[in-house]
């Protein structure tokens, strides 16, 4: 129980998120594609060979983060309004930047639309929907141990997928076949 309230409250330092923006660039195409064209994080717009040293594209993103990105990344209020009052959503690093990337960037061109008013009253609705609402359907996995509850948002199905011990490891639009 204590691991994850440790996470709940935990204040991620740049060189973490540096980390975690580095680690999830290249894997996918949607690996934090609008944090990364947003702020300039490829390794070309930060002077970088491709085959650069892993640590030193951290160094180097690090460098690059504004501290209001910082702040806003660590801040609890566009999570939602805490459903019990000392708590806040489990809900780890990954999964933070994955939700700023893919619900308040998508189609943005300037960072500065994530810490407007508007940005953070969607963040707030998204999560108040998957903490406060019955899911539309829910599915378990035998093998990760994975819980996955899909949801209606802004008229659209969002797939919130979760572990075994409820912090939530990424949100995503469900695509549909």
């Amino acid at each position: 129980m204590s691991a994850h309230t440790n996470e709940r409250n935990k204040e991620h330092s740049a060189f973490k998120i540096a980390e975690e923006l580095a680690s999830g660039v290249g894997k996918s195409e949607e690996s934090y594609q609008n944090i990364v064209r947003i702020l300039g994080l490829k390794k070309s717009d930060l002077g970088l060979s491709d085959d650069c040293a892993f640590y030193n594209y951290v160094r180097a993103i690090k460098e690059k983060l504004p501290k209001e990105f910082i702040d806003f990344v660590n801040s609890k209020e566009w999570l939602g309004k805490p459903l019990y009052t000392e708590k806040s959503p489990n809900i780890g690093l990954h999964a933070k930047l994955r939700t700023i990337d893919r619900f308040a960037l998508d189609n943005a061109t300037s960072i500065e639309v994530l810490y407007s008013k508007e940005t953070k009253e969607k963040l707030q609705k998204l999560f108040e929907i998957i903490y406060t609402t019955s899911p539309i359907q829910l599915m378990g996995t035998d093998i990760s141990k994975r819980i996955i509850a899909n949801f209606v948002y802004e008229s659209n199905i969002i797939e919130a997928i979760f572990t075994n011990n409820g912090e939530i490891i990424t949100v995503v639009n469900k695509k549909t076949a």
